[in-house]
C-alpha cells in the first residue's frame, strides 16, 4: 500500500459505500447537535424556507453528500459544483479529502485528466488519501488509463522512496 503520509485515524472515520465513493461522516458534538436542532426549528417554523436559509444550513458535509447523490444520478456537473462548494466552506480535513477525491472522480468521468490529477495530488499530499483507494475505485478506471495517472503514480513512488531513505 502506498501513501504519502500515513494516517490511521482518518481512515477509521470512513465507511466506504459499495460504489467506492467517499461519504463524509464527521463526528458531531453535543453543541453541534443542539445548534442544528435550533436551526432546523427556525427553518421549519416558516411556511416556505427561502433559498438563503437553505444555503445557511448547508455544511461542507452536506455539500459532499449532496454531490454524491447527484453523481449517482448522472448529474456530474451539478455534483462538481457541490464538491467545490464544500471546499469553499472551510471544511475539516476529512470533508476536504472527501470533496477533493469525489471532485477528481467527476473530472475523470468527464475525461478531464489534468484536473482529476490535481485534485488527487492535493488529497494525497494534504489530506492523507491512500493511493490504494485510487487504484481500486472503478470510477477512476478511465483516469488510470491516462498519462496523468502514470505521472501521479511516479510522483507517489518517488515520494515513498525519498521517505524510506530518511528512515
Amino acid at each position: 500500500m502506498a501513501t504519502i503520509a500515513p494516517s490511521l485515524h482518518y481512515s477509521l472515520l470512513y465507511s466506504p459505500n459499495p460504489r467506492g465513493r467517499r461519504r463524509c461522516n464527521s463526528q458531531k458534538t453535543h453543541f453541534d447537535s443542539q445548534r442544528n436542532r435550533l436551526i432546523l426549528t427556525a427553518f421549519s417554523s416558516s411556511s416556505q424556507p427561502s433559498e438563503a436559509a437553505a444555503e445557511a444550513a448547508a455544511t461542507a458535509e452536506s455539500c459532499v453528500n449532496s454531490g454524491l447523490s447527484l453523481f449517482s444520478k448522472g448529474r456530474v456537473k451539478d455534483a462538481l459544483v457541490q464538491f467545490e462548494n464544500a471546499l469553499d466552506m472551510n471544511p475539516n480535513p476529512i470533508e476536504a479529502q472527501a470533496a477533493l477525491y469525489n471532485k477528481a472522480c467527476c473530472h475523470a468521468y468527464r475525461g478531464e485528466g489534468k484536473r482529476a490529477a490535481e485534485c488527487l495530488r492535493t488529497a494525497l499530499r494534504d489530506y492523507n488519501l491512500k493511493f490504494s483507494v485510487i487504484l481500486d475505485d472503478p470510477d477512476l478506471a478511465s483516469f488510470r488509463a491516462l498519462p496523468e495517472f502514470k505521472e501521479l503514480q511516479e510522483e507517489v513512488w518517488n515520494a515513498m522512496v525519498f521517505e524510506s531513505r530518511l528512515l
